[in-house]
């Protein structure tokens, strides 16, 4: 019954809210009092921004209930709804529209008709729904409430994105035990998590207590179901349901809640159970003892939870108490032993502030305030902690600074240097397992990546790049990889080349097909063409760390094999894309010298695989390239040498289109006059070889020849020897005519007889005037006339 009522579709959320937010099916975490909070993640469809879902069914209590009188149920909807009531103060929600949100659940239906009447309307969305909204953030360490409304058979508010209570996570309490993230099942959170958790709660009830923009109160139930697990890992502080307002010059109140000296009143200790009443486990002596209770009371209920959470049992033996008189009786003695509580199991950082709060004496007991200044919460790693929730939102330079703060705090923390807790006052154990970097540092990454309009794009970059040398491939593809989607998503070069800069890390742990689609793009980003009013060699950096990347064969071969594997049928995006852009920087003389060199090296990397460079590629991209490239070197001999290796690999590549593709496109580069000597004869040599191949190929294709002719080369035969030559091809005697048709047999070939050539005054007599380089005169037609 609690699996299928956690996991059926969403249907309590009405059309209008419907609309606005794409909401999973699945619960991820449950909590409030008796944790009838059931919680989904969401998304606001208009700009992707991540929050949650809580819904409080009320025909879930009533089952829970089931055999408790009527009352009962009155009671713990009355508290659900005060609980929601105090967060939408603290997010200044009007009064007013509060009120006619929460109409439809107060109603009282007369009739079995009406009661039908009013589901029905309810099922398919007929009802008017009235939405209160927040006005403004909730004070720091509070549950943020954005948006709520209530209908007849359930209570739902938006708020910030959570990952359930700690009740969920260490205590396995709640329907639901959080199967799908590892990192928040069964537990065992750090000092340095608890110590910033125990921070920010501080903070919440210093605020509550001041009024936080609404009524003074003491919160009276901080338990394991109230404190809510924020994205980053943070405690946020929900569970208002049993607080009570109080004055600014009375800052105490009575709890209603119990009767110390009624013995045979007995309480509910399953905690997934509600009873009306907060928990007793977590409550302050004076409590049960008191007339009047103070704020101090919160404190020791939230040290009750830090002291479970380190020493992994209860402060009270025994659990929850099952009487208020048991309470009375027992809590003061088992705190109030000589010299106080023992805390020296505890870690430095925790020990002083642990001791000090869980006085049973409420007039030495510190308040949440002065608690806060304790020296273990200004540690450098809580004060890290502490910081990633808010970071995003501080002014661009201040969390700039941060977050190069965290880059090198990350890369640093990775060696376990750290043996225990006495080993490390300081906390920084905590970011030497990866769990920390799981559950509080990405979360952070993603939403600052998209803050200020992109602007700490590069600085997240940083860090998530120290993230990814430490977490495993399978953190990578579920965490990461959507942080460097926000990254790249951004127009900032500076970003681009710290990505670019690490292909080669994200290539080894990112899945196949995010890397060949993700990163080919971003190359092909970092080598497009300046935009806009921006110099051609404004973007000259960029482009020398994302060439040097792809002349290295690791990085292109990473990148190759991504892309085979993830569409093993179809043309890689390098082929398509990158190479294309790897030669226009290579033949653009805008460019310096040495970014031409590494286009050019970079380029050989690609035509040394055939996958990168396929025949089409070569035809279409690589050899026009190189064509121009051969007319741009610009008088500079390393950038023609860059030029004659490619057509090295390129003829090699093309072995059957050197003459058509290859020779024409190289030899120009004979006239290239910065040459010296030795680098001509190269150039010389690498014609004579392609020639020499091109020669020997044709006459394999062509068959056996004539030797005589076949020996010599057509530039040193003379004019007399071409036409004897001419003359034999049709002579009757020599020739075998047997092919020849019948009817063109009878038909006289007319014989050529030579014309005289005038020969130059720069050519001497014994020149061929066919010879390569001789300059011929214009020959009139009227030479054939008679012909």
């Amino acid at each position: 019954r609690t699996d299928r009522d956690l996991r059926r579709p969403f249907s309590s959320m009405g059309s209008e809210l419907s609309k606005r937010y794409a909401v999973e099916e699945k619960a991820v975490g449950c909590g409030g009092h008796g944790y009838l909070w059931k919680v989904y993640r969401a998304r606001r469809k208009k700009d992707g921004f991540e929050c949650s879902v809580f819904v409080f069914e009320k025909a879930l209590a009533e089952k829970r209930l089931k055999g408790k009188p009527p009352s009962m149920l009155k009671q713990v909807i009355e508290v659900m709804r005060r609980d929601v009531t105090c967060l939408a103060e603290l997010a200044g929600v009007d009064g007013a529209q509060l009120t006619k949100a929460q109409a439809p659940g107060l109603a009282v239906q007369t009739s079995f008709k009406d009661k039908m009447f009013a589901a029905a309307s309810e099922k398919i969305g007929a009802t008017s729904i009235t939405i209160a909204s927040a006005t403004r953030r909730c004070p720091a360490g509070c549950l943020q409430l954005m948006e709520t409304f209530e209908t007849r058979s359930a209570m739902v508010f938006v708020g910030e994105r959570v990952n359930g209570t700690i009740g969920n996570a260490t205590k396995g309490e709640g329907d639901f035990l959080h199967p799908d993230d590892a990192d928040w099942r069964n537990a065992e959170l750090t000092a340095t998590e608890i110590a910033r958790g125990a921070a920010s709660i501080c903070d919440a009830l210093t605020a509550v207590q001041a009024g936080g923009g609404a009524r003074p109160k003491v919160h009276l139930n901080v338990a394991p179901e109230s404190l809510w697990i924020a994205k980053t890992g943070d405690w946020r502080l929900g569970g208002f349901g049993f607080a009570l307002g109080c004055d600014d010059n009375a800052p105490t109140v009575r709890p209603p809640y119990f009767q110390p000296n009624d013995q045979s009143s007995f309480l509910e200790t399953n905690p997934n159970v509600p009873s009306g009443r907060p928990r007793l486990a977590y409550a302050a002596p004076e409590v049960t003892s008191a007339p009047q209770v103070d704020a101090k009371a919160d404190v020791f209920s939230l040290f009750a939870v830090v002291y479970e959470l380190l020493k992994k049992e209860p402060l009270f033996p025994g659990g929850d108490f099952d009487s208020a008189h048991r309470h009375k009786m027992t809590a003061a003695a088992r705190v109030s032993s000589y010299g106080g509580l023992d805390c020296g199991f505890a870690p430095p950082l925790l020990r002083d502030a642990l001791s000090r709060s869980l006085r049973a004496d409420p007039t030495t007991r510190p308040e949440s305030s002065a608690v806060r200044g304790a020296p273990g919460f200004h540690t450098p790693a809580v004060r890290i902690l502490a910081e990633l929730d808010v970071a995003p939102h501080r002014d661009p330079p201040t969390a700039a600074a941060f977050l190069g703060s965290l880059a090198t705090f990350v890369a640093e923390s990775g060696g376990g240097q750290h043996d225990g807790a006495d080993d490390d006052p300081d906390g920084a154990s905590a970011f030497e397992t990866n769990r920390s970097l799981r559950v509080a540092v990405v979360p952070t990454l993603y939403v600052a990546a998209k803050a200020h309009r992109g602007a700490l794009a590069a600085h997240v970059a940083l860090v998530a790049i120290a993230c990814a040398q430490r977490l495993e491939a399978a953190d990578f593809r579920s965490r990461l990889q959507g942080v460097f989607d926000a990254i790249l998503a951004v127009e900032s070069d500076h970003a681009l080349r710290v990505v670019v800069d690490a292909a080669e890390l994200v290539l080894e742990k990112a899945d196949a097909k995010w890397a060949a689609d993700v990163v080919t793009a971003a190359f092909v980003k970092a080598l497009r063409p300046p935009t806009g009013k921006a110099k051609k060699n404004s973007r000259d950096p960029l482009y020398d760390v994302a060439l040097r990347r792809l002349a290295e064969s690791t990085t292109l071969d990473a990148l190759l094999a991504k892309s085979s594997i993830a569409n093993p049928k179809l043309k890689s995006a390098c082929a398509e894309s990158l190479v294309p852009a790897i030669g226009r920087i290579a033949v653009e003389e805008a460019h310096a010298l040495p970014l031409r060199v590494l286009a050019l090296k970079a380029m050989a990397c690609t035509l040394e695989r055939p996958s990168a460079t396929p025949p089409d590629v070569l035809e279409k991209v690589i050899t026009p390239a190189l064509s121009k490239a051969t007319r741009t070197v610009g008088g500079q001999p390393a950038l023609a040498m860059c030029v004659l290796g490619c057509f090295d690999l390129l003829a090699t590549r093309m072995p059957d289109k050197i003459a058509r593709f290859v020779l024409p496109a190289l030899t120009p580069m004979l006239d290239e006059r910065a040459l010296n000597l030795k680098q001509f004869d190269m150039v010389v040599a690498r014609v004579e070889t392609m020639l020499a191949k091109v020669v020997e190929t044709r006459r394999k294709q062509m068959g056996s020849l004539n030797p005589a002719v076949g020996t010599k080369s057509t530039a040193t035969v003379g004019t007399q020897q071409t036409f004897d030559y001419s003359k034999t091809l049709y002579d009757d005697d020599t020739q075998d005519d047997s092919w020849v048709s019948n009817d063109l047999r009878n038909v006289k070939v007319p014989e050529l007889k030579p014309v005289p050539l005038a020969v130059p005054d720069s050519v001497g007599g014994d020149t061929d005037p066919f010879a390569l380089g001789a300059s011929l005169p214009p020959t009139s037609s009227s030479s054939f006339s008679n012909n």
